[in-house]
């Protein structure tokens, strides 16, 4: 035995002895016997060599030689085996899974080892593509609280219930000072769909066009006028409408303005309460 390379190299043999005993059931032994003879492998042409091992296992696999690396030039093939303490059993090892990738190279539909790799391959791409989906559905599902918004302890303004409102609206009429200017700061189609009667469209607040709307609309007004703001695409404290609108009347310098509170949506929380409603679109 000598050194060579850092590790210690027992022999190259220009043949591999098949019929070596493996330590393993005459059964396994003549199947790959059988693959190599139905593949048209000449033993002759598997190099054979012999390293110490590494890792784990102790004296017995780090200070002995017993790794085996085989290879087959032809096809440029060349594996190793280090699965067990025994030489016998990793020459046995090592020569199956050569073997096995031969047949690969030369038969891949009669492969079960290739056929099995590939049932592995989609499983796993199967696996990806529900990750994918999942993280596409969480990204999804993120931008839709980003755009309602995440949670507040306040709107900078105080809270008015639905049916303190709508009592307000019912006992006075338009020009009356105790009647508030209602401004609808969320989206189109919901103030199409169903709003409170005499409520003015201001935009989306949580849009520069739509908070300026809100500011121009206000600004000529005295700072204790009663104003209230809504939107009603979803629950006041996720809402992306709400907050802008009342830190711009806060900013504004405006102590008596309120936003609707609506624990759920416009629908449920007034239009199926029978509050007052109007319908249909109208120019802004």
């Amino acid at each position: 035995m000598r050194r060579r390379a850092g590790f210690f190299l027992c022999r190259v043999r220009d043949t591999v002895n098949i019929h070596h005993d493996f330590g393993v059931t005459a059964g396994k032994l003549a199947a790959v016997i059988e693959k190599l003879n139905r593949l048209s492998v000449a033993p002759a042409l598997i190099e054979e060599r012999f390293s110490r091992g590494g890792g784990k296992g102790g004296q017995k696999v780090n200070k002995s030689a017993n790794r085996v690396q085989l290879s087959y030039p032809p096809l440029g093939l060349a594996v190793s085996c280090q699965a067990s303490r025994s030489l016998a059993l990793n020459r046995f090892l090592a020569l199956r899974e050569l073997a096995d990738e031969i047949e690969m190279k030369l038969s891949p539909k009669t492969s079960p080892r290739l056929a099995e790799r590939r049932r592995i391959q989609k499983r796993k791409a199967r696996s990806r593509a529900r990750a994918r989906l999942k993280a596409a559905l969480l990204l999804s599902a993120a931008f839709l609280v980003a755009a309602c918004g995440r949670p507040a302890r306040s709107t900078a303004i105080p809270l008015i219930e639905p049916a303190k409102l709508a009592q307000i609206l019912g006992s006075t009429r338009t020009g009356d000072a105790r009647r508030p200017l209602v401004l609808q700061v969320g989206f189109r189609e919901l103030y199409d769909m169903a709003r409170i009667p005499g409520a003015d469209y201001m935009g989306q607040a949580s849009k520069p066009e739509g908070l300026y709307r809100l500011k121009k609309r206000v600004a000529s007004l005295p700072r204790d006028a009663f104003i209230v703001i809504y939107c009603g695409c979803c629950p006041w404290k996720h809402c992306p409408n709400i907050r802008p609108a009342a830190a711009a009347l806060r900013a504004m310098g405006f102590t008596n303005a309120w936003a609707l509170d609506i624990p759920h949506n416009f629908g449920t929380d007034w239009a199926e309460k029978g509050y007052p409603v109007v319908r249909g679109r109208v120019k802004t």
